[in-house]
This record gives C-alpha cells, structure tokens and sequence, in this order.
C-alpha cells in the first residue's frame, strides 16, 4: 500500500462530510505548511486534489502545434467538471498561460515575468516519450542500441543492412536502402530529451550533448510535414514524440533498459522512465526539471501503486530511457485568477488522466505532489486529517475574485 493509502485507508470510504473550503486572497506557497495540526506532505497533496476551483473563462494558452490536439483532451474534462470554464489552445502569441515541451530557461522566465508584470508560477505537468521513428514496413521494433543511434543520427551508418544494425537484430531481414535522415528546423523537447540520453550512454559516440534540433537531414518546417515525409520516404529515419509516430503507423525503435529491450507504445515504460527526472526548485519556487533519461527512477519519486503498474517480485524496475517534459509558465495576478487555476488544473489527477488518454505520460505520483507548491496550490487554514473525509468540493469564484484550486 502507498503512504497515502496507508495513511487514508479509512477516508476512502467517503463518509460524505463536506467541507468548503475558504480561500484568503493571494497567499504564498508557504500556506501549505500552515495547516493545525501539520499535515505530511502526502496529506496535504490528498487535500488539495479533492478542492476543484472553478473560475469562469475561457483561457487562451499557448503550446507547440503538436500538443494542441492531445492536450484538448484536458479541456473536455475540463468542461465536464468546470462547464464555465475552459481552455483553448492556440501557437503563437504572448498569453498568461503557456506551455512548453521542455523545461523554460532562466531567460524565458525573466521575459514572461516582464510580460505579465506580475510574479508568475512554473512546473511540469507531463511527460511524453522521444524515439527513433522509421520506415521500413514489416520490420517492427528494430533494437538499436544508444551508440548505433548516435551513429545513425550523426550520418556514419548510412545504409539499414550495415552489418551493427543486422548484429542486433538477427532473424530480421535488412536490405541496402539507404537511410534516410529527416529532421525539424525547430529545437524540440522531443530531440533534447533523446539526445540527453546518448550523450549519457554512449558518450564516445554522440559528442555533441543535449541539442534541440538534430544535426543531420533533410529540414522540414513543422511537425506535421515531418511526419509526411517520413510516411512518404521508403529508409527515412527520425527523432519524434512516440504519440506522433503511432498517429502516422511509422514503426519505432526498441531502445536497452537495464538487461532488456523495450519499446515505447507500452505505456509502462515511460511511466516509470518519467520516475528518473531531477527536480529543481529557483529562489522564487519556480519549479522545473530535466528530461527524464536513462529509465531508472530516482528514490522516491516512483510509486508502482499509484501507477499501476504491478512488479513481479525480483523484477529490475527499469523504464523507457529518453522522456521529454512538458512544463507550464502562468501569470500569478490578484484580480485574474483563471490563468493561475487553469495551470493547477493540468496537474489534477482527472486532468492527468486525460493527458494519459492522449497518448502523453502523466507525472509520476511523488513529482505530481511536489507541483502544487509550485503551482501555489493553497489550502484551508483550519485543515486538519479529519477533514480529509470529504466529497469533493467544488468552489466557484467570481471573475476578478483571488480563489484557490484544488
């Protein structure tokens, strides 16, 4: 059992006390420690997840081309929960809310700090996993290993039949069509995240460390015309978000983890792989992480139950090693409030869910709780466990009125 399922056993049961929950203005981060008697962290997270704040809108956000369809998702859910209150999803423009692909620089957030003119908040709010799409119908799944990607990736393996390619892959039939490299003229999460990961595995073959846009290839300009070409280029090879590829049918790699080879449709494996990002925290509580690479959760921010995910005994808990995370930037004004709860949202666990239903992966557990904190998540003065016993509660604000989330 989880520590929360340890420490809610009973709550589970919902003996259906309501408490409303009252909200103080703007208040700091800090009010998550200033609940009578102090709640564990665990506890404090169960709480702020069963308070919804509703704040009537619609929030213009803006993200990468590629997450707008999977991330509409959340807004229908959104809706069903908040039906005055929604999100739309939009590329290009500045707006109090945006997301990105990867984790913003100190730069990035200076410049939306001076946008908003107000104090901001940032976190992660997903994942998604980074591979090596191809095209070659009827050979699934080819295992490459990290320093045959770097070597494909920087133009030394040319052809599908070179002879380190057929080594791994025995019983498959390899023929001499060349490989053909394709690449977005666009830094990506997706190619940061996967070219983390061969400058940790295969050092001596991919020298050129994290990059956003890979170095070899014929450029398009969008991800969709890349995938087109990839669909269209009989050898043509890439670095794309697995979601994407599997939209298109494009085949994808199976990458080393631990002592096996895994791909990355089953969403196990980038659930745990998410499990190994490092957590970083600024002066002014901003939260952000690295990609999550290499598949071996740090300890501590995996938790098999929560995923569910079921570990046989004496199994190597091991994940997809090349994870891309996606984090939020939201302007923290008094008088709007519905940037700062539409950010909340996305880390709820029905929101979470959808971004799951989507083909995206979720945030483990343990990472999830420390986003609200981030993210400003406030809750009752007077919360105590016994309180913990609730429905949840929906709280609606008035626009212009200071509300909490969750």
């Amino acid at each position: 059992m989880t520590a929360i399922g340890s420490l809610f056993a009973v709550s589970i049961t919902r003996t259906r006390v309501k408490v409303i929950a009252v909200f103080i203005g703007f208040v700091s981060a800090g009010l998550f420690a200033s609940c009578t008697p102090p709640l564990p962290p665990d506890a404090q997270a169960v709480a702020a997840e069963r308070i919804l704040n509703c704040v009537p809108g619609e929030q213009q956000i803006t993200t990468p081309d590629y997450l707008a369809a999977p991330l509409d998702f959340v807004n229908s859910t959104l809706l069903g929960q908040c039906p005055e209150q929604s999100m739309a999803f939009v590329t290009d423009g500045d707006l109090p809310v945006q997301i990105l692909d990867r984790a913003p620089t100190d730069a990035e957030i200076a410049e939306f700090e001076s946008f908003c003119a107000t104090e901001v908040v940032v976190a992660p709010i997903f994942g998604y996993a980074s591979n090596i799409a191809y095209n070659q119908p009827g050979l699934d799944d080819v295992f490459l290993t990290a320093d045959v990607a770097a070597d494909i990736l920087t133009g030394k393996i040319t052809q599908w039949n070179d002879p380190r390619i057929v080594e791994l892959n025995e019983g498959y039939e390899f023929d001499s069509t060349p490989i053909t490299l394709l690449r977005l003229n666009k830094p990506t999460g997706a190619v940061e995240a996967f070219t983390k990961w061969l400058s940790e595995a295969a050092p001596e073959n991919w020298t050129l460390g994290q990059i956003d846009v890979l170095p070899n290839g014929k450029e398009v300009d969008s991800m969709q015309s890349l995938l087109d070409e990839l669909s269209l280029e009989y050898g043509a090879l890439t670095v794309v978000p697995t979601y994407e590829a599997q939209i298109f049918a494009m085949q994808l790699a199976s990458l080393p983890a631990g002592e096996s080879q895994i791909n990355s449709v089953d969403s196990d494996f980038p659930k745990i792989g998410m499990a190994a990002a490092e957590i970083n925290f600024d002066d002014k509580g901003h939260m952000r992480t690295t990609h999550a690479t290499g598949g071996v959760p740090i300890e501590g921010q995996f938790d098999a139950a929560a995923a569910k995910i079921v570990i046989q005994p004496g199994q190597e808990i091991v994940g997809w090693p090349s994870n891309a995370v996606a984090h939020v930037m939201a302007c923290d004004k008094a008088d709007d409030p519905l940037p700062k709860a539409t950010a909340q949202y996305l880390v709820r666990l029905s929101a979470q869910g959808s971004i799951e239903g989507a083909g995206l992966t979720g945030l483990p557990e343990p990472i999830r709780f420390r986003t609200f904190p981030a993210l400003k998540v406030e809750l009752p003065e007077d919360l105590t466990a016994v309180d913990l016993e609730i429905e949840e509660e929906v709280v609606e604000n008035e626009p212009g009125l200071s509300g909490s989330e969750e």
